[in-house]
C-alpha cells in the first residue's frame, strides 16, 4: 500500500483560521482525488449479541449495514412481549436516537437490517440484544447511495491523493474550519448535505 508521505504537501489553503486542525491516518480504497473531497468511514462487519440476564431464549441474526448505519453499539430492546416468542423491540443507536420498532419474526429494515427468532422461553420487557458496528479507517469519496458506512460524510481529504491502482494511505483532517468553496463532494451530496454530520464530528463549513 503507498504512503501519505510520498504524496503531496498538506493542503492547508481549504482551512480557515482559528482552531489549529486535527489529521489522522485514513486507507483511501480507492478513487483520484483531490484536497478537499469529503470523506466518508466504511463500517466493519456487525456482531450481535443477547444481552446479559434475558429471560427469552431467542436469536437475533441476518444483521447487515446500511448506508445510515452509525458505527458504535446498538440497543435492541424489548418493550412489548408476546406469547409464543413473540415481541415488540425498540431499535436504539449509539447516540440514544430511536428508530422504528422491531417485532419478531419479521425482517427488519432501518439504518441495520436483522431479525428477531423466538426461542423456546418467551421474551420478557428489558431483554435486549447488543448490536456493535465497529469503525475501520477505511475511507471512501462519500456518496449518498453508498451502503457500506460511508455514505456518512466523515473527514475532509488534506492533499491530492491516487487510489486508482489499489488502496493508499492517506491524511485527512478530523477537526478543522473548511473554506466550503474548496470542497468536492460525492454523487448526493453538496455543502447542504454535509454540513451538520461533518459539524457533529468537529468539522466546520464556512
Amino acid at each position: 500500500m503507498a504512503s501519505f508521505e510520498s504524496a503531496t504537501t498538506l493542503h492547508r489553503e481549504i482551512l480557515v483560521g482559528g482552531r489549529p486542525p486535527l489529521t489522522n491516518k485514513f486507507t483511501l480504497l480507492a478513487g483520484v482525488l483531490a484536497a478537499g473531497a469529503v470523506l466518508g468511514r466504511v463500517v466493519g462487519t456487525p456482531t450481535a449479541a443477547a444481552a446479559s440476564g434475558n429471560v427469552g431464549n431467542g436469536s437475533i441474526g441476518a444483521v447487515t449495514t446500511g448506508a445510515e448505519t452509525m458505527p458504535g453499539v446498538w440497543r435492541v430492546m424489548c418493550i412489548e412481549p408476546a406469547s409464543g416468542g413473540g415481541g415488540t423491540f425498540t431499535v436504539e443507536d449509539p447516540n440514544g436516537v430511536q428508530h422504528p420498532r422491531a417485532v419478531v419474526a419479521s425482517a427488519y429494515a432501518g439504518p441495520l437490517g436483522f431479525t428477531i427468532s423466538a426461542g423456546v422461553f418467551d421474551f420478557a420487557a428489558g431483554d435486549a440484544f447488543l448490536i456493535t458496528v465497529p469503525t475501520t479507517t477505511d475511507v471512501r469519496l462519500a456518496e449518498a447511495a453508498a451502503t457500506d458506512g460511508s455514505a456518512t460524510p466523515a473527514v475532509i481529504l488534506a492533499h491530492d491523493a491516487d487510489a486508482s491502482g489499489g488502496e493508499v494511505e492517506v491524511m485527512a483532517y478530523t477537526r478543522a474550519d473548511v473554506r466550503e468553496f474548496a470542497l468536492s463532494y460525492g454523487t448526493g451530496h453538496s455543502a447542504d448535505t454535509v454540513r451538520e454530520a461533518l459539524r457533529q464530528r468537529g468539522i466546520t463549513l464556512v
